[in-house]
């Protein structure tokens, strides 16, 4: 499964980048950096916390208290958060917690939500290979 993400991940920053004029490419994600996201098999994420209702984010070994409700789930790296933030660039997507109106991303013609549908039919297209 985790060969079948990173050549999907793969797929998708290829797609991104081929998309995003050179000059802007250099900058944002260089061939270094995404080796590296591949080496690491973590690929874009940094670890997993507990986000809890309140606000507060926990260890993943320590979940959010009762009665309180939260959902577990990964963070991005620095980087890769900074390139979604400034650059609307999303190397993968994390969609617990999102709320619907950034995941419709109208300001940006749909960018995220395309991003998804992209990455899931690399997914799909990697799977059936």
């Amino acid at each position: 499964m985790i060969k079948n993400q990173n050549n999907a991940f793969s797929y998708l920053l290829l797609i991104l980048l081929l998309s995003i004029p050179n000059t802007i490419l250099s900058q944002l994600v260089t061939q270094e950096y995404v080796k590296e996201l591949k080496k690491d098999r973590r690929g874009p994420y940094k670890d997993i916390k507990w986000f809890c209702e309140d606000g507060s984010i926990r260890e993943a070994r320590d979940p959010c208290p009762e009665p309180m409700e939260g959902v577990q789930h990964a963070r991005y790296k620095d980087k890769v958060q900074s390139l979604a933030d400034k650059h609307n660039l999303f190397l993968d997507q994390i969609l617990v917690g999102t709320e619907n109106y950034k995941f419709w991303d109208a300001a940006h013609d749909h960018s995220r939500l395309k991003q998804y549908q992209i990455t899931n039919f690399l997914y799909d297209a990697d799977t059936h290979c």
